[in-house]
């Protein structure tokens, strides 16, 4: 019989079968629509996903930036994925957060991390790395702590910190080690920390279980991979932030120790003892990899113990880099015509070499002495790695090489001694040789170079040639190529821009990028090389150097606007952030002028803010600064800081000082300061000696001293003592210094240079000395009087061949007027020892007083009992000076009056005359008692000095008759009301030469009664509203506008730029009744340079201005080196009346640091009389109106180019855009822009923001008017602002307004322009702002709104204006001010419902089933609500209907599709299992179940859809083919000779094609196969079997025998058609159907063919049919129906009975005809339900209650059917068969109740396994499947086969964990047996051969029957 096969229409429903009961019910769902049509989508409706992005439809280039998916259930970032390539993680800016290889860990505080991606070609293998970030954020892990400590303040800044409550006291600590690890780290902190608070701490090991109160644990971070070696977490109060101790967790030593530096500094700022920190959670890494410095210790001598004091400092501020370059040579010549070599040049080299010692020598052979031995220098590196720092030594050829060419002669190239011959390979090999040296060790020795880094140097090299570059280039390769290969990581400077050529350099190095012309950073990067950024200009600091923009450092330039991989070095090319190849920053310390005086105390002061800047910019980038910081704050912080424990950098003074006092002896040696410095020790110093004034101290000489416990106060300090030597010796040394007296002067040595006061300390006389010491130098006072300074002398022994001559920009110059470099003689005075332990001074020392401060001259004069500490002004400073003559153009008059008392160009020489005169105008009448001259080397031998009143009548007060020069101080009676005073020559000194020069002097100084700072006056210029003429508008550094100028604040400056071309000037308005007399100019200098060179001041009146003081040359007054300030007093000579006084002041010409500062400057004169009476400070609450509320209107505004223009840009929140008045077509002043705030609000306060630096259209004078109409406008302000950038702030009483308009009357340009406009909503303060609002009321048009929403309002008036006629208290008025508000608020006009419908319109019709329910209900219910407003007929107010249209947009904007989602689980659901590998369908039905989740999810987010939609589309497009279920049908299929022809040929062409599939990896064409194979099937038609076709043959041959006229026409035309159609199937045999076949011989044989009417009855037929019958036996007749059986007998009895008596020839037929249908009837075989009946028992005794509802319910439907099958005994074998397979389908389907403590105690059981145990990968897969346990479990809706699967699962993950440290690696490991992970299921079908005896038997009956039938008919036709 033929096999019928289903056609499976939709391969969902087989897809399915593996999932849920859930998923399958949820997918139903899916219309046959949305599966067969999946284009049906809108994509207006789809949701932006990251799925899977189509190449051709994105760009694939650097600028690809789509940024990730963060899956937080699972913990993972899902990348973008693009068609045929594959994305991964190249740069990350948070490698703590997102690793580089795309692991997340959860931060403390919510990150949110740049990215950098790389994206191959998969199918080429290219890449390309993107150059702008992806953005994802990172939600902070969950944590119970939440409290309100502010973040502690450390340098550089916490990264994180989550605040808890309360303190940590660890007054009484204890250091618990959790790990040897960090035992290094435990052992630095305890030194530390005892340094630093007094206490010892112990360390203990312990686990951190069971820590006591103020316990500090340092323990492993265990379950931590993503720290890095710098990372660390500080659990202040343990990890929930509520214990008493601290935690400190690592994954290195340094990230310990780092922590520990964190405790440190907090407790440092812990003012009431160091004991306490606050409670928090911290967890803290770096930005960039790389922090620190770069060090030039070749050309300057730096001793081994600064080093190590350094590396301390570094490490205080987690910089972990210290790049020592140690050889190096002269830039010029010598310096110094006494620097050993006759002025030569020098080359150093300071490391010791033993296979080639000739480097350590000088050019005589012999051993230089200063380089480091390599022990100290291993050393150095081994001590730096404990403290975090990687020491890179840096060997620097071919350039800076002339300590190479020295010590190897023929090694130059050319001419040039400092230059390597690059191209002599013996060159190359002797630098291997060192290189191998110092890594390897010299003949067994140790390695020197012990760190991971190693410099080879290749700075600076100018080739010229091109065969030199290219040799150059080789060489580099070269040695980078050694470096590497001796396992060190090469790091250089490259100059390979410089040396541009074709040799390939390696790129597996690291490369000091410092200038583009040497080597261009970004193409460096680009070419592989890893990256230090350290841009000259900025970065760079040459102690003493004038040619970079300061030798300070520029930390407050790099606070504000520095990054590593963002600076001027890129030249505006920079690096993205999170690039890798930027390994970080640091900043260079260059010793370009050897000899120069400089100590590695200058060093420190010049390198103190970079050290601190760099850290914080390297660390933590600009969080800082994002976090409202600014440099002043942590320039602050640093301060406090100070100096690291246990380390001596700036020498800072832990003690508490008071008064700056540190230290004062008298006649013990006890400190009389109590809370100064303790004395020590005393060794043979005699107490009681006799002083000077009562007792003292004596020194006795040889060991004589005292100790104490400071070593130096730093710089800023003064000493003074009254000293009686007897004979020489030292005053004090230590580790800054030494102070001694020798002959008579006073000398101080630093390191190796001498610095001398040629003065002459008496023996056996009481004089009073007192030095000041800065870090410009030293000065030294005698008897109270300033003698000298050591400050900006010249270089001494100028070597004038240097070539440092040679360069532009502005140094000293020597005797000849050359220009020299400058010199340093600077001390941090040495307090460790006073006296000397082994060559003290021999001296009696009364009144010993030292102070961390530089005491003023009077303060000094007051010690040393003179003046009685008074300071006097020097009258004559800044004033008119005229001469007699002047030797030349610059010694000229005026300098004698400039306050510069040394330099050789400020002094006055006169005309070649004894008679030689100058003449002072004080300006006005002074009193005077007391000139000072201060002589050049051409002194005057005889002199006078006069007085006069009038400059006519003169009065001497002064003859010298033998002068002999230097400081001349006069002094004489007190004379009264003198204006001018007279210098006049008698007899000039002849010079050495015999020729006599002109009287010179530096300066004459007047003074009288009047006191310093005594300006009788007040100074009217204070915080005027000032205007400038040009200032630093970008300045980033802080607000340099000049409001500065007049603050009083000495701190803050007006700063205005050199180059630009606005003239420089200040106009300061007075009031009507202010004068002014005088002006003092207070400039910011740097290293004592003033660069003002000219000045003029004029007064203003309307638009005139008058000259009061012309055009003069400008010398920067007295100069207060310390604090960096030059005062210059002006004089007016008048007193004077104006609108205003304006100054103008031509600064010096441009230069690289191209800024003047002026730090205040004063009008002193008669200030104005304010009689308006002062009102009470009113403080109002004002409130911010959001812009977007508002609108804005101008009356000029320029059309919209890129940031300026439009009106709207004042409102949108961006400073960045402006509006701008039309500048194409420009339209003058005043011109206005409005604001609409659309209701009426109670305002008071008005913002403005000017634009990006203060350019064109800023507004210097404007109105302010407010309006409630629009058209009529009160003013409520008025006034000038400063052109600056600062936001000005207006406040006005609080008025009704709608409309607020800005009038510009004044603008920069002639334009007006504004960034942001802001305005205030604000209440009465005072009973008359209460009283103008209710007045405004009136102004209010109430009929225009709803009379409704008028009410509120009106109450509120009427209860103000009752409140008014008493006297309300402020709480009241406030009140009532709200209410008015709140009553404006509610006014509403009627609304207009337009727009309301337009959006109602065009949303109603979106399809709530494509979005997650719970954000569509949000639209359902906004939409309501505007229906209900729409189909209102009351009157509704216009807020009533915005408010319900801003619903509406708010909840579009809150929609979440699952359009895109739903699409992706119709298309999973299209691809079959059954043509997938068991993993890939697993997976899929995974993802399908997921995504069916998350549709279910009314509450899903939109991350979790994307994440769904991310997942789903992985699994979709890995899936992997599985060809055995169609292999299996081709084999089961490919039978031809089964088949008919014809049908085969059909099917063949089918088979093929599925042939040819079995060749493709695409699951559509397998299933597409499969599919069409199974539908071909249907059409296959089984071959008739030979049998029937013989049976059939056999009747065709009978039908031939018989005779028609025997039978009926009717009868005989039917059985004619059968035969002619038997005849046609046996004409081909090949396509021949058998059931065509069966089917005919069945209607042949049964064919009721009639034979005309005879007389004679033919029993025949009849006979035959009773005997076949009786054949039939009971056991035939047991498996047939009963009624068939039935039937069967009763139609044999009848046929026997009609053989008695056959007597009708009809009644025979009838019961042969009956017979023969029984005969044919006994085919149908009864059931045998023996096993039905067992199934139906077995499930009678199962309970429903152990089984899920629904299985049962189903089970029971089936149950009732086979129940009915029992019951019919007529039931066939096939309804049993069926019934049977239906109620074991239904109750295979039974889903038990599971049982879950199985799967929970195996969950338990796993969660207590340590992950450190196990390797990562097989870790991870445990923790998936414990995931997946833990969700089904969870899952009410799981079967008892899903949660067996899952504990399957589980339990074999479990198995499969590979342990790391096996006890025995020996042991074989222990093969795992996987189990079935699916169920194969195959198809079957029935087959030809199988047992069909009852249907042979019919067959051959019916043959026979139809034998008989004939022969019958036969028989009759005779």
């Amino acid at each position: 019989m033929e096999k019928k096969i289903g056609k499976k229409a939709v391969a969902l429903g087989l897809s399915m079968t593996m999932l849920s009961g859930q998923i399958a019910s949820s997918l139903t769902l899916l219309s046959a629509q949305e599966t067969d049509n999946l284009e049906d989508y809108s994509d207006t409706t789809k949701m932006r996903s990251i799925d899977t992005l189509d190449a051709n439809a994105v760009t694939v280039d650097k600028n690809f930036n789509v940024s990730p998916l963060y899956d937080i259930e699972n913990n993972e970032l899902l990348l973008p994925r693009i068609k045929g390539y594959k994305v991964e993680v190249f740069g990350s800016d948070n490698k703590a957060t997102i690793s580089l290889d795309g692991k997340v860990t959860r931060p403390l505080v919510t990150q949110t991390v740049k990215l950098l991606y790389k994206i191959t070609n998969e199918s080429d293998g290219t890449f390309i790395t993107t150059e702008t970030n992806a953005m994802i954020k990172i939600p902070a892990k969950e944590t119970d702590v939440n409290g309100e400590n502010s973040k502690p303040q450390v340098i550089p800044e916490l990264r994180e910190w989550v605040a808890g409550d309360g303190e940590v006291d660890l007054t009484n600590s204890r250091i618990v080690l959790g790990t040897e690890k960090f035992r290094e780290a435990a052992k630095t902190f305890k030194a530390d920390y005892e340094d630093l608070t007094g206490r010892d701490i112990e360390i203990v090991t312990g686990d951190g279980k069971n820590l006591q109160k103020g316990d500090i644990f340092i323990g492993e971070a265990t379950d931590e991979t993503m720290l890095g070696d710098e990372g660390y977490y500080m659990n202040v109060g343990g990890e929930n932030a509520n214990q008493d101790y601290v935690e400190i967790k690592a994954i290195h030593n340094t990230g310990a120790l780092y922590g520990t530096i964190s405790i440190l500094q907090i407790l440092k700022q812990d003012t009431t003892g160091q004991n306490n920190i606050s409670k928090g959670l911290v967890k803290d890494y770096p930005k960039f990899e790389q922090r620190g410095m770069m060090f030039d210790v070749a050309r300057k001598w730096i001793p081994m113990e600064y080093l190590q004091d350094l590396t301390k400092q570094m490490s205080w501020y987690k910089l972990n880099m210290l790049s020592l370059h140690l050889s190096d040579n002269d830039i010029w010549n010598g310096l110094s015509t006494e620097n050993g070599r006759n002025g030569d040049p020098e080359g150093w080299f300071r490391l010791e070499s033993e296979r080639f010692p000739e480097l350590n020598q000088n050019s005589d052979g012999y051993d230089r002495g200063e380089y480091y031995t390599k022990e100290e220098f291993r050393n150095l590196q081994y001590n730096s790695m404990d403290l975090g720092i990687d020491v890179i030594p840096e060997l620097d050829t071919p350039g800076h090489a002339l300590a190479y060419t020295r010590a190897w002669p023929g090694s130059q190239r050319g001419d040039n001694s400092k230059y390597l011959d690059a191209k002599n390979s013996d060159n190359l090999e002797k630098v291997k040789e060192l290189f191998s040296e110092y890594i390897e060790g010299y003949n067994g020795g140790e390695p020197t170079f012990v760190g991971p880094n190693v410099n080879i140097g290749t700075d600076e090299y100018k080739s010229g040639t091109a065969t030199d570059k290219e040799a150059f280039r080789a060489y580099c390769d070269a040695l980078l190529k050694h470096v590497k290969s001796l396992r060190k990581e090469p790091v250089f400077w490259g100059s390979l821009t410089e040396n541009n050529g074709s040799t390939p350099v390696m790129s597996d190095a690291t490369m000091f990028a410092w200038y583009q012309g040497y080597a261009n950073a970004k193409q460096s990067l680009d070419a592989g090389y890893k990256i230090i950024s350290m841009e000259d200009m900025e970065v760079y600091i040459v102690p003493g150097g004038g040619y970079y923009s300061n030798q300070f450092g520029r930390a407050e330039y790099l606070y504000n606007n520095w990054l590593p991989n963002k600076n001027s070095g890129w030249a505006g090319n920079n690096a993205p952030d999170a690039h890798p190849g930027v390994m970080g920053g640091q900043f260079a310390v260059w010793n370009d002028f050897a000899g120069n005086g400089i100590s590695v105390q200058d060093i420190s002061y010049r390198i103190q803010h970079n050290l601190y800047t760099i850290a914080q910019k390297t660390w933590a980038g600009t969080q800082a600064k994002d976090e409202g910081k600014s440099y002043d704050d942590v320039k602050q912080l640093a301060n406090t800081l100070g100096d690291a424990p246990n380390a001596d950098f700036l020498y800072e003074i832990d003690e508490k000082i008071s008064n700056n006092e540190v230290i004062k002896l008298d006649d013990v040696a006890v400190n009389k300061i109590t809370n100064g410095v303790d004395i020590t020790s005393n060794t043979n110093v005699s107490e009681n000696a006799a002083g000077k004034n009562g007792n003292g101290l004596r020194f006795n000489g040889g060991s004589s001293y005292l100790t104490t416990e400071l070593k130096s106060a730093g710089f800023g300090w003064t000493s003074s003592m009254w000293i009686n030597p007897s004979a020489d010796g030292i005053l004090m040394e230590g580790k800054t210094g030494t102070l001694r007296l020798e002959n008579g002067k006073l000398k101080y040595d630093v390191e190796n240079y001498t610095h001398t006061f040629d003065c002459n300390i008496e023996n056996g006389k009481w004089t009073h000395i007192a030095l000041t010491g800065t870090f410009e130098g030293v000065s030294l006072y005698i008897d109270g009087e300033k003698f000298d300074s050591l400050i900006g002398k010249p270089f001494p022994n100028w070597n004038n061949n240097s070539g440092c001559n040679s360069w532009n920009g502005t140094y000293p110059t020597n005797d000849k007027g050359q220009r020299t470099q400058r010199y340093y003689e600077t001390l941090m005075l040495p307090m460790e020892v006073i006296g000397s332990k082994e060559n003290s001074v021999t001296a009696s020392i009364d009144e010993l007083n030292i102070y961390n401060k530089v005491l003023t001259d009077a303060e000094i004069a007051k010690l040393a009992g003179t003046q009685a500490g008074v300071e006097y002004e020097n009258l004559a400073l800044g004033k008119t000076v005229t001469a007699s003559g002047q030797e030349t153009a610059t010694w000229t008059p005026d300098k004698v009056v400039d306050g510069d008392t040394t330099s050789n160009n400020s002094r006055w020489s006169s005309n070649y005359s004894d008679e030689a005169w100058l003449t002072v105008d004080l300006g006005k009448g002074q009193n005077v008692n007391n000139i000072k001259i201060f002589w050049e080397a051409a002194y005057g031998k005889k002199y006078k000095i006069l007085v006069s009143e009038d400059n006519e009548n003169w009065q001497e007060v002064y003859n010298e008759e033998n002068g002999t020069g230097g400081i001349k101080d006069i002094k004489f009676d007190m004379k009264e009301n003198i204006r001018y005073v007279k210098f006049q020559g008698v007899q000039r000194t002849a010079a050495s030469d015999g020729v006599k020069y002109g009287f010179s002097f530096y300066e004459m100084e007047v003074y009288g009664d009047k006191t310093a700072g005594d300006y009788e006056r007040q100074n009217v210029a204070l915080d005027k509203a000032v205007e400038v003429g040009n200032y630093h508008s970008a300045s980033t550094e802080g607000d340099r506008s000049g409001s500065k100028a007049v603050d009083g604040d000495l701190d803050s400056r007006w700063e205005f730029d050199l180059n630009n071309t606005n003239t420089n000037f200040i106009k300061i308005p007075l009031a009507n009744d202010e004068d002014v007399d005088k002006v003092v100019i207070k400039q910011m200098v740097w290293g004592g340079a003033n660069r003002i060179t000219k000045y003029r001041i004029t007064a203003v009146n309307g638009d005139q201005e008058t000259e009061i003081l012309p055009e003069a040359s400008f010398d920067g007054g007295d100069i207060d080196s310390a604090n960096k300030i030059a005062t210059k007093v002006i004089e007016l000579g008048q007193t004077v009346k104006a609108d205003a006084i304006k100054i103008y002041l031509t600064p010096k010409a441009a230069g690289p640091d191209d800024l003047v500062n002026i730090r205040e400057i004063e009008l002193y004169g008669t200030k104005a009389k304010d009689e308006t009476p002062v009102d009470p400070v009113i403080t109002r609450e004002h409130t911010k109106i959001s812009q977007s509320t508002m609108s804005a209107s101008a009356s000029s505004e320029h059309p919209n180019v890129g940031s300026e223009g439009l009106a709207s840009m004042a409102i949108d929140g961006n400073s960045g855009t402006w509006w701008h008045t039309n500048w194409s077509n420009p339209v003058a002043l005043p011109q206005s822009i409005t604001l609409d705030l659309h209701e009426i609000k109670t305002i008071g306060k008005y913002t403005y923001l000017p634009r990006t630096g203060a350019g064109n259209g800023t507004i210097s004078k404007y109105t302010l008017e407010s309006s409630i109409d629009g058209v009529n406008y009160t003013k409520v302000a008025e006034g000038t602002w400063e052109v600056n950038v600062a936001e000005k702030v207006v406040e006005f009483a609080p008025t009704h307004a709608r409309y607020i308009r800005l009038t510009a009357l004044q603008g920069v340009g002639g334009f007006a322009s504004a960034a942001e406009l802001n305005v205030y909503k604000t209440d009465a303060k005072l009973k008359s702002d209460l009283q103008q609002l209710v007045d405004e009321s009136e102004k209010i048009d109430l009929d225009g709104y709803i009379a409704s929403s008028t009410i509120k309002y009106q109450t509120a008036i009427e209860t103000a204006k009752k409140l008014l006629e008493k006297e309300p208290t402020e709480k009241e008025i406030a009140q009532a001010s709200k209410a008015i508000q709140a009553g404006l608020s509610a006014l509403d006009s009627l609304g207009d419902k337009t727009a309301l419908v337009e959006l109602y319109e065009a949303n109603k019709d979106l399809i709530e089933a494509n979005y997650v329910k719970g954000s569509f209900k949000d639209f359902t219910k906004s939409m309501e609500a505007a229906k209900s407003i729409i189909d209102s007929s009351e009157e509704i107010g216009q807020k009533e209907i915005n408010k319900a249209r801003d619903a509406i947009n708010e909840a579009l904007e809150g929609l979440i599709s699952i359009v895109e989602l739903r699409e992706k689980i119709a298309l999973g659901g299209i691809y079959d299992i059954t043509d997938m590998t068991a993993a890939s369908g697993d997976e899929l039905t995974l993802r399908l179940a997921n995504a069916v989740k998350v549709i279910a999810d009314e509450n899903a987010t939109r991350n979790q859809v994307e994440i769904a939609l991310y997942r789903l589309d992985i699994a979709i497009e890995e899936i992997e083919v599985d060809t055995t279920a169609l292999s299996q049908l081709i084999n089961r299929l490919d039978n031809k000779e089964l088949y008919t022809s014809s049908s085969w040929d059909t099917f063949m062409i089918v088979l093929e094609a599925a042939r040819s599939a079995l060749n493709s990896s695409e699951i559509s064409v397998i299933t597409n196969a499969r599919l069409a194979l199974l539908e071909a099937e249907e059409n296959l038609v089984i071959k008739a079997e030979a049998s029937v076709m013989a049976a059939l043959q056999d009747l065709v041959s009978q039908a031939d025998s018989l005779n028609s006229e025997d039978y009926t026409a009717e009868s005989w035309q039917g059985y004619s058609d059968l035969i002619a159609k038997a005849r046609v199937l046996l004409a081909d045999l090949d396509d021949a159907s058998q059931v065509e076949a069966v089917d005919l011989v069945t209607q042949i044989t049964m064919y009721d063919l009639i034979e005309k009417e005879t007389s004679e009855v033919n029993t025949q037929a009849l006979k035959i049919a009773v005997e076949l019958a009786k054949e039939v036996s009971e056991t035939d007749l047991e498996d047939v129906v009963p009624a068939v059986v039935t039937e069967f007998k009763a139609a044999l009895l009848e046929a026997e009975e009609t053989l008695k008596n056959p007597n009708n020839q009809t009644k025979v037929d009838a019961s042969f005809n009956r017979l023969a249908q029984a005969m044919h009837m006994l085919s149908f075989i009864k059931g045998d339900k023996t096993e039905l009946i067992k199934l139906i028992d077995k499930i009678n005794g199962l309970n429903s209650q152990d089984y899920i509802t629904n299985s049962w319910d189903s089970m029971q439907l089936v149950l009732k059917e086979a129940n009915d099958v029992v019951a019919d005994e007529n039931a066939l074998k096939d309804d049993v068969a069926r019934t049977y397979d239906s109620l074991v389908r239904a109750f295979i389907n039974l889903r038990l109740k599971p049982n879950r403590d199985l799967l929970q105690d195996l969950i338990n059981k796993v969660e207590n396994l340590d992950r450190a145990n196990y390797t990562v990968e097989s870790w991870n897969s445990l923790e998936i499947a414990l995931i997946q346990a833990k969700t089904t479990l969870a899952d009410e809706n799981a079967t008892v086969e899903d949660i067996m699967q899952a504990e399957t699962i589980l339990k074999n993950t479990v198995d499969n964990l590979v342990v790391v440290n096996p006890v025995d690696p020996n042991l074989p490991a222990e093969a795992v047996k996987p189990g079935n992970t699916a169920t194969d299921i195959q198809q079957s079908a029935t087959k030809t051969g199988d047992d069909v005896s009852l249907q042979a038997f019919l067959l051959a009956s019916g043959a026979a029957l139809g034998a008989m039938l004939i022969s019958r008919k036969k028989r009759k036709e005779d």
